[in-house]
């Protein structure tokens, strides 16, 4: 970003900030604290530096894809960059824990301006989606947070540097703690088959299957139940995803198979519906092993979301699909 744009959008921001309060003069930034006052505060260390934050903030921004983790603290923002139904489909599962919330835009290039407007006292991102140059903005907003995070599936590492942000830790282990007894009801339940059931992670897209890995949310939750990968997706260059054609259907194969289909917009939905149906019925697909043992799961959208309550709807579909039938 140029020096001048970088100018013009402070100048933006002070002028919708100072609007959005009467006139009021903005708040100092996130790395500075007026020592007159008296208000306790906590600092946080975080992916770019310490921030100071009020004891009990009340008007929190979420950005990057950390929607999830705040709900299940039992905080709900005034503003995320996932609302259900704006810029994404797939956060569906969240709407019966959703109050009144605004959508600041995409979550690679939030709104600066709707997010000044919204004037939070707490703003939460993760590095993997906020840069730099972003959180010397944001922080001219409100004190900000940028979790050290660099792929979904470090939902647990956000969990714990959000808890600290909000002053939920106590929260947060109770959280991590009832996930991690699940994961050892299920590995008790699965017994010795957990180690002979290998799981594979696809989604269908237009064009093409990714296999999600164990940098993903869901393939860290696969990790973390025990439950091995086939031998194609081991060690792999890129830990996250791989994307492959028709003519590697081969490296899906398991015993298991669980896959969706995701798009950000519906005609791109309908699309990806239309691949999974000649998928079903291309002579490599059906000759998987996983489809002719009928261990084929189609699941919905939260598996590729991220944080607790996303971890515990794949899990309710591990003991579903893995255990009960």
């Amino acid at each position: 970003m140029s020096k001048l744009r970088h100018l013009l959008i402070i100048g933006i921001l002070t002028f919708v900030f100072v609007s959005a309060c009467g006139g009021n003069a903005p708040r100092q930034p996130s790395s500075q604290v007026d020592n007159s006052s008296t208000e306790a505060v906590r600092v946080v260390k975080h992916a770019f530096g310490e921030t100071k934050i009020s004891m009990n903030p009340q008007r929190v921004v979420v950005l990057a894809t950390g929607l999830d983790t705040v709900l299940s603290l039992g905080v709900n923002p005034v503003g995320s960059t996932q609302v259900p139904g704006k810029y994404f489909r797939g956060y569906d599962y969240l709407n019966n824990r959703l109050g009144e919330i605004a959508s600041v835009g995409h979550l690679d290039s939030p709104n600066l301006e709707v997010i000044a407007a919204l004037e939070p006292d707490l703003i939460l991102g993760a590095k993997a989606w906020d840069s730099q140059n972003n959180y010397n903005l944001l922080s001219q907003i409100a004190p900000t947070v940028i979790a050290e995070v660099e792929t979904s599936g470090e939902w647990e590492r956000m969990l714990n540097k959000y808890a600290e942000a909000l002053g939920k830790t106590d929260k947060a282990e109770q959280i991590l703690a009832d996930y991690h007894a699940r994961i050892e009801e299920f590995q008790a339940q699965m017994g010795d088959r957990l180690k002979q059931t290998e799981v594979s992670i696809v989604r269908v897209l237009q064009d093409g299957l990714n296999i999600y890995l164990e940098d993903s949310s869901c393939g860290a939750i696969v990790a973390d139940a025990g439950l091995p990968r086939p031998p194609y997706q081991t060690n792999p260059q890129n830990s996250f995803s791989m994307e492959i054609g028709k003519e590697s259907l081969y490296k899906i194969d398991g015993d298991v198979i669980f896959a969706w289909t995701f798009a950000s917009d519906q005609e791109m939905a309908n699309e990806a519906q239309s691949a999974l149906k000649q998928l079903k019925a291309d002579p490599l697909w059906l000759k998987l092993n996983a489809v002719q043992q009928d261990e084929v799961y189609e699941v919905p959208n939260y598996w590729i979301n991220m944080g607790p309550i996303a971890a515990n709807l794949v899990l309710d579909d591990l003991f579903k699909y893995l255990v009960e039938e």
